[in-house]
């Protein structure tokens, strides 16, 4: 029997899946409203590592 989490994590883990990515799984699981869930499932998208990795590259530009 798989532990509560343990597909998750072990994306994780593996790479499939990065760290907002994980928690917006949680996210999904434990919201409440469907508002929160749409913006969870816009999170497990990807949305949230692609804005991430823009104002990173920002900030390496500004840097060099």
């Amino acid at each position: 029997m798989a532990e509560p989490g343990e597909f998750t994590k072990r994306a994780f883990l593996n790479g499939k899946l990065d760290l907002s990515q994980a928690e917006a799984v949680a996210d999904i699981i434990h919201s409440k409203t469907s508002n929160f869930a749409r913006i969870s499932v816009k999170n497990l998208s990807g949305v949230l590592k692609e804005k991430i990795s823009e104002i990173r590259n920002e900030i390496f530009e500004v840097l060099s």
